[in-house]
């Protein structure tokens, strides 16, 4: 009982924080800029700022793709946790332990830009992940002696 609480909170924490930190790359000030001009007379100044991504460039059609697809992949993470942990449901296992895995994928492949931004619901998905497996081998082993 402990462990499918603790997988449902492993698992809805990886989900949000997956989802939070896609919001924070789109629209967070992660870039930031600085602008010198010479003015005529001879005189200088220094602009500097920060701007989301949206504002810095406009997004490719590939770009929103990598997002749709790590977006569904948390949400993938929060349902199947919810699925196994609540509802008992052994497709909510594979829910969860497949989108995990495809989460991990894409925390490699987005590197130092939104990999690490996505670190944290990763290593939640993983702890959800452990508690679903473990709770299947108890369930399992207890059916069988």
């Amino acid at each position: 009982m402990q462990d499918r609480r603790n997988e449902l909170i492993s698992g809805l924490g990886g989900g949000i924080s997956g989802i939070l930190a896609l919001a924070y790359a789109l629209l967070g000030p992660t870039y930031s800029f600085e602008r010198m001009e010479l003015h005529p007379d001879g005189t200088t100044s220094a602009i500097s700022g920060s701007a989301s991504l949206l504002e810095v460039q406009s997004l490719q059609p590939i770009t929103i793709l990598v997002f749709v697809v790590l977006a569904l992949l948390a949400l993938g993470v929060a349902a199947g946790a919810y699925l196994h942990a609540r509802r008992g449901m052994a497709g909510g296992r594979w829910l969860l332990g497949i989108s995990t895995v495809i989460l991990g994928f894409g925390v490699i492949i987005t590197g130092f830009s939104i990999g690490l931004l996505l670190l944290p619901s990763f290593l939640l998905a993983l702890i959800a992940t452990a508690l679903a497996d473990r709770t299947q081998r108890r369930e399992r082993a207890a059916l069988l002696g």
